[in-house]
């Protein structure tokens, strides 16, 4: 037992000599490897940035890179770019005056004599600017941008891409600024931008009016539309007799078929001495601004003797240089001024196909004139298309004369303020068929109190008149005997002359207008449907040209225009 005991106190003895020789001030474990980092929170204040944390003992400096956020990697975590160092000796610390509407990330660590922490980097922060513009549209190489036209005007516009290639930069005029947006070209389709708005001389932050994302559409294949060489693309010509020019009229004579390519809301002078001896199609690219407008001083013609197999006009504003300057509401010339768009005009040239697609016609006396026994268009379709203001000729005429003629088709078109919409009396083709499908007629034709103007006007040709689908207004009324001046406004109408037309109308209906005496004989179009209702009381404001319907009838959602219909 002593033994044990004094085995154990030999051992405790020995513990504590150990002890004491691992604590002797001759040895020394070293200082702390590195700083802690220090923590950093971010706050934004207008477009500066605030970062903020907690003095680390032992730091005397901090070093700090801001850092803006320029996109996303595969895994979806932000790709940094320097954008500004800084070194303090305490917290807090502003980056001051940065980009607006940009993410900014932070990264900072402490620095002491002979030893620094980690770096720590921050979430991203976002500097977002109360924006100005509120709207874009595009097509493939433009950009309508449109903004709030209060405060401090906008003179400047920047686009610039997100991944790279050529900025786009446009002033903004005063008149630009008004209007509330501006359009501009020279984008690349198919492309991610972002544009910013600057007020004032200089473009800095602290002009800086906002930006908005953009992304143009893809671009037309023509190539696949039209075939390789088969196309001319205009839309970078701003010159108004361009489809006048030499050049021009030379690549149309070569090419059968050629697509000419044409830029919307620009004003194209057209007249008769520009004529067609091959298939071609105008038509309207993708645009921001409209249709191509062609105003006409006269009217397309054929080469004399010219067998055409198509001609297409596709999006493009027709407008006659009278109704250009005398608005179609002011007109008194029941001829509005005499102009044709196609006058084929004695060339003994036969067009088989013409196709008016999405198209506005306003302020002819006609819109497609044949005038010899052996010319002629064999067949003609609206589709889509506006007629306001068309002539004592009539849209299509014969001139009474045996010209070719065959197929008529008004689809899905509005016709109003005009005077006569047919005068076929006498066609070379033996047989005419006319088909009027979902279409809206108002204020025509033209009525007189004597002397009327018939809306179809159609004569001894064997004619078959199909009418399916379409709503009529009143007709317009004139201001003399003679039907030479006429005002818009309800009265009768004198719809069908013809002695050897069969007729069939489906679901069609007309206001409650009286069909016109004349003598004692009416025209009526028989099988309309008669409504209890003025065209004031079926249209929304038909004086304006706004003719939805707003009276429901049991074809208030089948008939008329389909723009037009109750939804």
């Amino acid at each position: 037992m002593k033994l044990l005991n004094s085995i154990k106190y030999m051992a405790l003895c020995l513990l504590i000599g150990v002890s004491a020789g691992g604590c002797s001030d001759d040895e020394n474990v070293g200082d702390a490897p590195r700083l802690f980092r220090p923590i950093v929170s971010l706050d934004n204040k207008t477009n500066n940035v605030v970062a903020t944390w907690d003095n680390i003992k032992g730091a005397t400096d901090y070093e700090l890179e801001l850092f803006k956020v320029i996109g996303e990697d595969a895994d979806k975590k932000p790709v940094l770019e320097s954008y500004r160092q800084a070194s303090t000796a305490s917290s807090p610390y502003t980056f001051a005056d940065l980009e607006w509407d940009e993410k900014y990330v932070v990264k900072i660590k402490a620095i002491g004599t002979g030893i620094a922490s980690e770096t720590y980097e921050t979430d991203a922060i976002s500097i977002n600017y109360p924006t100005k513009l509120i709207d874009v549209r595009t097509i493939d190489v433009a950009a309508l941008i449109s903004w709030k036209t209060d405060g401090t005007p906008i003179t400047y516009i920047k686009i610039v891409p997100d991944n790279g290639g050529d900025t786009v930069e446009e002033e903004v005029s005063a008149i630009d600024f008004s209007n509330g947006q501006i359009t501009i070209y020279g984008l690349q389709p198919s492309t991610a931008y972002k544009a910013y708005a600057y007020s004032g001389e200089e473009q800095t932050s602290n002009t800086y009016e906002g930006r908005i994302t953009v992304k143009t559409a893809a671009g037309e294949d023509f190539d696949a539309l039209y075939g390789p060489g088969k196309y001319l693309d205009l839309r970078a010509y701003e010159y108004p007799d361009t489809l006048k020019s030499a050049e021009i009229k030379a690549v149309m004579d070569a090419t059968e078929g050629l697509a000419i390519i044409l830029k919307g809301g620009f004003s194209y002078k057209v007249n008769n001495t520009i004529k067609l001896n091959k298939s071609v199609a105008f038509v309207t690219g993708l645009s921001l601004e409209g249709n191509a407008i062609f105003v006409q001083s006269g009217g397309l013609q054929s080469n004399t003797g010219a067998v055409i197999e198509n001609i297409t006009f596709k999006k493009i504003d027709f407008i006659s240089d009278i109704a250009l300057t005398t608005p179609i509401s002011a007109t008194t010339d029941a001829g509005f001024g005499g102009r044709q768009v196609y006058n084929v005009n004695g060339t003994t040239s036969v067009v088989n196909n013409m196709l008016f697609q999405d198209c506005s016609i306003q302020g002819y006396r006609a819109i497609v004139r044949m005038q010899a026994a052996n010319e002629g268009v064999r067949n003609l379709t609206f589709e889509g298309c506006t007629l306001n203001g068309i002539g004592n000729q009539g849209a299509v005429t014969t001139t009474n004369l045996a010209a070719y003629l065959e197929h008529v088709t008004f689809s899905n078109s509005t016709i109003t303020n005009t005077v006569m919409l047919f005068d076929a009396r006498v066609t070379n083709s033996g047989s005419l068929n006319i088909d009027i499908k979902d279409c809206t007629f108002c204020y025509a034709p033209m009525e007189a109190t004597s002397n009327g103007t018939p809306l179809f006007r159609l004569g001894a040709t064997a004619t078959t008149l199909t009418v399916t689908n379409t709503v009529f207004g009143p007709s317009m009324k004139t201001l003399s005997a003679a039907g030479g001046t006429y005002q818009p406004g309800p009265t009768g109408a004198i719809t069908l002359v013809g002695t050897a037309t069969t007729l069939g109308v489906t679901n069609s209906y007309k206001t409650n207008f009286p069909w016109t005496t004349v003598g004692t004989t009416t025209y009526p179009l028989d099988g309309l449907e008669s409504l209890d209702v003025d065209e004031t009381g079926l249209f929304n404001a038909p004086t304006e040209d706004n003719y939805t319907i707003k009276y429901n009838f049991a074809g208030a959602k089948t008939a008329g225009a389909k723009k037009w219909r109750m939804q």
